[in-house]
């Protein structure tokens, strides 16, 4: 702040890049509006300084400008009241991203409010204290887009390293570094590696990184590749791949190019399938079909039971109203159960089909893998739907001749319901 002197000879304050000044008007007496007797000029100008001052608060990360560069530190233009002061031990000396830094004046710099006003009537504020909170945003930022940094690994300790970023120390896991059998944690001591960001908590003060997600990121090459690949898939494709993950919900199949597709269990069998891993395991290789491409989001729906026979598209020729038939049961539900027919055709036996005295519990009567026959009362083979009835079944007696019938059809060529699809089949590398 300095003093400077108006029109009339009077002293206003300056206030760096605005000066505030009244002009008075002879003629009307009056002066920024207000009449002499509302407010006189000291009230006036300390209202107007007030209106400039911004509400800081301690620990708060704000940019100012390098106004001049002292012996004992650094002065700031923070948009403040007073200057603000950043002594030496508080200017950081690398960026946030590890690059030697060198601040000169009209440099703008991140810095942290340690002091709202100081003895000496600066902003006491700190460099180093705003580096160690944007290097957590700036971690947080790089998990969520999964981009490498640098670290420096400082030390071994039990199932990994301890490595630095900024002034923010992470933790590797072992199983996340070294590259086989004969690689040692204690040979990365030291070292500056390339890593990604597994998991960011400040809370707590946790970082992991992964050494080994930063070596397998493709290349500029292999990226080009991928998206040519991805723009050549398409819907009804037939591929190769290999299951690298299974989930409760389904698989993941990795059909090259680094492009891996979900087989919804759903879409693993036309029969029921508890889970993925009762047909299918990691390292299988398999045939896939594309349900599915969505080349804004970069996933692809696969299934593979459109590479088998559909059971439904036989059903009709194999089955009708009336049938007795053996089979076992599925599922229990509260409605009823539901029940497997011996060619992988799934029907429903509700509550009141079991007998003909009120059923309160369907557990009271079956249960999950109990065999016996039922009665097709119910057949939409174009809905894939079967109603059974265990009523007036004898369950000693003779199911109806299914297997007559499939002999009968065996000349129809209705086994593989998925055809000329070589002329659409893409295989990965």
């Amino acid at each position: 702040m300095t003093d400077v002197e108006n029109n009339n000879g009077n002293l206003v304050e300056e206030n760096d890049d605005e000066v505030l000044s009244v002009e008075t008007s002879q003629h009307s007496g009056i002066t920024m509006g207000f009449e002499p007797d509302e407010m006189d000029e000291e009230d006036f100008f300390g209202q107007a300084v007030n209106d400039l001052i911004v509400d800081y608060a301690i620990g708060q990360t704000v940019q100012g400008t390098v106004s001049s560069i002292e012996k004992e530190g650094i002065l700031l233009d923070i948009g403040y009241k007073s200057d603000a002061f950043m002594p030496n031990n508080e200017i950081p000396k690398k960026t946030l991203v590890g690059d030697s830094l060198t601040i000169l004046p009209g440099d703008q710099v991140d810095v942290a409010i340690v002091k709202l006003e100081t003895k000496e009537g600066y902003t006491l504020v700190s460099g180093k204290r705003a580096f160690f909170a944007l290097a957590w945003q700036y971690l947080r930022d790089t998990a969520q887009s999964g981009d490498p940094l640098t670290v420096t690994v400082n030390n071994q300790v039990e199932g990994g390293l301890v490595a630095q970023f900024n002034t923010v120390k992470g933790f590797i896991p072992a199983s996340h570094v070294v590259s086989g059998p004969d690689d040692a944690l204690e040979n990365y001591i030291g070292q500056s590696l390339e890593v990604v960001v597994l998991s960011v908590d400040q809370k707590k003060k946790k970082v992991v990184f992964s050494a080994k997600k930063a070596r397998q990121r493709p290349t500029e090459s292999q990226l080009k590749e991928t998206d040519e690949f991805f723009g050549q898939l398409d819907s009804g494709q037939v591929l190769s791949g290999t299951v690298t993950n299974i989930k409760d919900f389904g698989a993941f199949v990795d059909i090259g190019h680094s492009i891996e597709g979900l087989v919804h269990i759903s879409e693993l069998s036309w029969t029921r399938v508890r889970h993925p891993s009762d047909v299918i395991a990691v390292g299988d290789n398999v045939q896939v079909f594309v349900l599915g491409v969505s080349a804004e989001n970069r996933r692809v729906s696969l299934g593979m039971k459109q590479l088998q026979p559909d059971p439904w598209l036989r059903a009709q020729t194999l089955y009708q109203e009336g049938d007795i038939v053996k089979g076992v049961v599925t599922r229990i539900a509260t409605f009823g159960a539901f029940f497997e027919l011996q060619h992988g055709i799934e029907g429903l036996i509700h509550i009141s089909k079991f007998s003909t005295d009120r059923v309160e519990n369907v557990s009271d009567v079956v249960s999950e893998g109990y065999k016996c026959k039922a009665k097709i009362i119910k057949f939409f083979p174009d809905k894939q739907k079967i109603g059974l009835s265990l009523i007036g079944v004898d369950q000693e007696g003779p199911c109806t001749n299914i297997e007559e019938r499939e002999q009968q059809n065996d000349s129809a060529n209705t086994d593989n319901p998925i055809t000329s699809t070589e002329e659409t089949t893409v295989e990965a590398n």
